[in-house]
């Protein structure tokens, strides 16, 4: 990849009011998701604004709990990266400066050429609420083509939300879920496009991921 590129958060969703969703259907043993229930999550939390070198402003109503938290498997593509080639790199908030010094290449991970990073929150879920749900923060001037998938227990992966690439990497997850679901684990998959593969960095390189719509994991859901 051009180390001279800029962060590129995807999809520019800028979301400056209360989160809100239909009601919920309710799985058993799970709690329905009302337009009330994320509206008092929402006034719960400090929001947060992450920023990218080009001065977009995407808001977290969820507060720092918005981030993944936890890297469940990575598996490198083919070629490979052979460098920024750790997947914690894309936990937590998005760090990537544009200095594209070591500690900048440290920030993010290159997923190699079809290479696979599967990621969790652990203190909160992804939802389905007003406009985009999904951040994923790519470097690059273009986000290189990566496929999503989204799930609730990390075992069944039938909910794929697409391909994004381009200008746009942001989700709006309403079309694949059903009301009153949610998410801990978000699978990214880069499609192979094959851009940067003359590069240290072939593949997508992730600094970041976020769940714009959120609710914090409850003491009685945890596992």
């Amino acid at each position: 990849m051009d180390k001279r590129a800029t962060l590129v958060l995807c999809g520019l969703a800028i979301v400056l009011g209360i989160v809100g969703c239909g009601p919920g259907k309710g799985q058993e043993g799970q709690r329905s998701l009302t337009e009330d229930t994320l509206t008092a999550a929402a006034h719960e939390a400090v929001p947060v604004e992450a920023t990218t070198t080009q001065g977009n402003k995407v808001v977290f109503p969820g507060g720092e709990i918005s981030w993944v938290d936890a890297v469940v498997s990575f598996t490198p593509g083919d070629p490979a990266a052979s460098r920024s080639r750790d997947p914690n790199a894309a936990l937590g908030r998005p760090d990537y400066q544009g200095v594209d010094d070591a500690a900048d290449e440290a920030t993010y991970v290159s997923l190699g050429d079809g290479g696979e990073l599967v990621l969790e929150f652990t203190d909160n879920v992804l939802v389905d609420g007003e406009g985009m749900d999904l951040a994923i923060y790519e470097i690059g001037p273009e986000v290189e083509p990566m496929l999503i998938a989204i799930s609730e227990d990390g075992q069944d992966w039938t909910t794929e939300v697409g391909r994004v690439e381009g200008a746009t990497c942001a989700v709006d997850i309403a079309p694949f879920v059903e009301p009153g679901q949610r998410f801990r684990f978000v699978k990214l998959t880069d499609a192979k496009a094959g851009k940067s593969n003359d590069s240290a960095w072939p593949g997508a390189d992730i600094n970041a991921v976020g769940a714009i719509n959120t609710l914090p994991v409850l003491n009685d859901e945890a596992e």
